[in-house]
């Protein structure tokens, strides 16, 4: 491990004090990304706040994270 390199449990404990969630409608937006593409023109497409529900808890299973 690196000098800069933190473990995963500590940075969950780190982000968790003070850090509550807000409630929130599953479709909701969660965030919104933007790109150009080859069009130059800007387009962006819409992620919901349970897409990224979907995600972490995957990646937690995955990863057999706790």
């Amino acid at each position: 491990m690196q000098e800069d390199d933190i473990y995963f449990d500590d940075f969950l404990n780190r982000i968790n004090e003070g850090t509550y969630p807000l409630p929130m409608e599953a479709n909701e937006p969660g965030s919104v990304l933007y790109t150009s593409g080859t069009t130059s023109r800007p387009k962006g497409i819409f992620h919901s706040g349970y897409d990224w529900s979907l995600l972490f808890c995957g990646i937690l299973r995955k990863f057999k994270l706790k």
